[in-house]
């Protein structure tokens, strides 16, 4: 730990490259460190959920939230929107879903050092909540857009995150 009276310093967070602090302990400012030649695509999460795995990982509510991703790839668009950010723990295959949301979900999937889209899915197995998979390595890092089908797609989200390490791909 090189800043014991910050919790959020310490060598293993994650290094935030807008706040000129060396928040990964790594000795390099944010000019110089490496982590911070990600271009600036503008997204940022709402929340950074580690390496954690499991069902409802992350719950809440999108009715208050704004609408950050506009893009259509795989619905329709102008939805409220919640990113969370994801760092795989494992090498493996990763299953996103929003089993046990309320509303007709959108979930998108995006690097998070380009910005660019890895999978997305609106609808799957008859139902209106959302599922993508992807072959992550360790240590990858993605936003998990949790989205809505269209403007009056909104509410009460569940987000849920598994793994399989055992094939080491989602083929």
């Amino acid at each position: 730990d090189c800043d014991d009276s910050d919790s959020e310093v310490h060598p293993e967070h994650r290094e935030i490259c807008s706040d000129v602090v060396d928040n990964d302990c790594d000795g390099l400012d944010d000019e110089s460190d490496p982590d911070c030649d990600c271009p600036d695509h503008g997204y940022v999460e709402d929340e950074d959920l580690g390496t954690s795995t499991g069902a409802s990982i992350a719950t809440g509510d999108t009715t208050s939230e704004d609408d950050t991703y506009y893009s259509g790839e795989c619905g329709s668009s102008g939805a409220r929107d919640r990113f969370f950010l994801f760092e795989a723990p494992e090498t493996g295959c990763y299953t996103f879903t929003t089993d046990g949301s309320t509303y007709d979900t959108l979930l998108r999937l995006l690097d998070a050092c380009e910005g660019t889209s890895i999978a997305c899915n609106d609808d799957y197995g008859g139902t209106l909540r959302s599922r993508v998979a992807s072959t992550l390595e360790a240590g990858d890092t993605v936003f998990v857009v949790v989205d809505g089908y269209s403007s009056y797609s909104y509410g009460s989200y569940v987000l849920n995150i598994s793994y399989d390490t055992s094939t080491g791909s989602c083929s």
